[in-house]
């Protein structure tokens, strides 16, 4: 099978001869311990990790090894991402201390220009010679970007909420900065019809119509199991994807599945824990459930939203009796310097051991900070366990320590009561 990346420059030509080289050659067949079945990160960490491990393996890609994450998901929506926040950092010098003569002035085709850049770089790492996941909430992401890049956006969403899945305050805090920048909200609206450059959304009570040059449709994701002869290897397909017991093993006993085609959480991160898992399991007799794994959940938006754990809202609706510490990041002194005053860290705790439940923060770098969670609660660690750790001042890492202080009542930087000791 070809492949073609257009336009055909040398970046993309870079991505193709190093994630499918036109003059590959297969190896000759013969026996095997592991097939590995798409070249995506969940393929590719299953195949390196069983090989690690001294076993005979073969992977089969029919486009490009990497997936949809390196070459058309997350590493070129960060990379677009990265220039629209320098354009609009640049429109802000007012507020650091300086002016621009002109305001920035964006070249989208040097913009793409890197993109396609940085995805060659980064395909270097996915090379031949050597089932994947995407976030949900990328439409956000772009909405922002294009806004940011000199774009007139208008997003079209049937919720009311920007991001049900998180925290109830992260979704008010992302609609506040959308509006600040410009982006019009149409929360509520469901499209009905698109033709000639219009688009016509409907409410309960109302009906707008939009013009539109370009229309982005973010749905979510579908996964391949399109002419794969599943049906003919006993293997059942449900929902639009691989059916899998707890240990992500398919209805053919020889068979597991990892990432997007198996799991709910379809993200990068979950598919290569997926498949680190399948690989146990099926090469090692491990027996783990998938249900043990911690998935962070991350949007790139400005400020970030990232999760692990239970939402309140989820403790609520599972009658989890849990404690909760929030931190506000207009008490944070490095968020001030950065510019930035809105954001939280809320932290939530199981009421009877402080045991870390759950966590989400918003705010500048969130997906960089919410790792230290994801290890709390892994590890089983309580309110003190964080609190006590010694944070680096002055930094974000803070506000996970803070949240969890406030949650016992120790905190310094409010003022806050302290709580009565647990029995």
């Amino acid at each position: 099978m070809n492949v073609e990346l257009l336009p055909a420059d040398e970046y993309n030509l870079r991505t193709i001869n190093l994630c499918h080289p036109p003059n590959w050659q297969n190896p000759p067949g013969g026996d095997y311990d592991l097939v590995v079945i798409g070249g995506g990160p969940a393929g590719l960490v299953a195949a390196l990790t069983a090989a690690a491990g001294g076993h005979r393996v073969a992977m089969t890609e029919r486009r490009l090894t990497g997936g949809t994450c390196v070459h058309f998901g997350c590493t070129p929506s960060k990379a677009l991402i990265r220039c629209a926040r320098a354009a609009h950092e640049a429109s802000r010098g007012a507020d650091f201390g300086f002016r621009l003569t002109t305001p920035p002035q964006v070249d989208f085709a040097k913009v793409m220009e890197r993109v396609r850049r940085i995805r060659s770089m980064s395909s270097a790492g996915d090379a031949v010679q050597l089932a994947a996941g995407a976030g949900i909430d990328v439409y956000l992401e772009l909405a922002q970007a294009f806004r940011r890049l000199g774009s007139e956006v208008d997003l079209v969403n049937s919720r009311n909420n920007l991001l049900p899945k998180d925290e109830p305050e992260a979704g008010e805090v992302l609609r506040r900065q959308f509006e600040r920048e410009g982006v019009r909200l149409h929360c509520e609206f469901r499209a009905v019809r698109a033709a000639n450059g219009r688009l016509t959304v409907r409410s309960q009570s109302e009906t707008r119509e939009l013009e539109y040059d370009k229309l982005l449709l973010g749905i979510g994701r579908k996964a391949n199991v399109e002419d794969l002869g599943l049906e003919a290897a006993e293997i059942r397909v449900r929902d639009g994807g691989v059916e899998v017991d707890a240990s992500l093993r398919t209805s053919n006993p020889a068979v597991y599945a990892a990432g997007d085609v198996a799991f709910p959480e379809k993200y990068t991160h979950a598919a290569m824990a997926t498949a680190r898992l399948c690989v146990a399991n099926a090469m090692d007799g491990a027996g783990r459930p998938a249900r043990d794994l911690v998935i962070p959940h991350c949007t790139y938006t400005d400020p970030e939203v990232a999760w692990a754990g239970v939402t309140e809202n989820e403790a609520k609706a599972a009658g989890v009796a849990y404690g909760k510490g929030v931190f506000p990041w207009a008490a944070s002194g490095r968020s001030l310097t950065l510019g930035r005053s809105e954001g939280m860290t809320k932290v939530l705790f199981d009421e009877a051991t402080g045991r870390v439940i759950g966590c989400g923060i918003v705010g500048t770098s969130a997906g960089d900070l919410i790792s230290e969670a994801v290890l709390a609660i892994e590890m089983g660690a309580d309110a003190a366990d964080i609190g006590l750790t010694i944070h680096p001042h002055p930094t974000l890492s803070e506000t996970v320590a803070m949240a969890a202080e406030a949650f016992e009542g120790t905190i310094t930087d409010l003022y806050l009561p302290r709580r009565s000791a647990r029995v």
